[in-house]
């Protein structure tokens, strides 16, 4: 079995929203957009529109879009670990 040491969580809930609105092929980009951020790979609006066979505004929209989910994604699971972490301690 290959052991995997790079991966990554995703927010699965929101790619799974856009496919299920019929919207695959940002979806698609999203997980694109998503891995080259854990990557740390840099690229511009023009060459992702480019990538994703949109225009550059387009692809600035998505982005934004995708930014906001990536936030929330993760405010959620520090709030969650905070609740946890209270709770655990409530009950020492």
């Amino acid at each position: 079995m290959n052991e995997r040491p790079n991966s990554i969580f995703v927010p699965i809930d929101y790619v799974r929203e856009l496919r299920a609105s019929g919207q695959i092929d940002k979806a698609d980009a999203f997980l694109t957009y998503y891995a080259d951020m854990h990557d740390d790979e840099w690229y511009g609006f023009p060459f992702y529109a480019k990538r994703w066979h949109i225009d550059p505004q387009a692809a600035q929209q998505w982005i934004n879009e995708f930014s906001n989910q990536i936030s929330v994604y993760f405010s959620s699971w520090q709030i969650t670990n905070d609740t946890h972490y209270r709770a655990v301690n409530a009950k020492v």
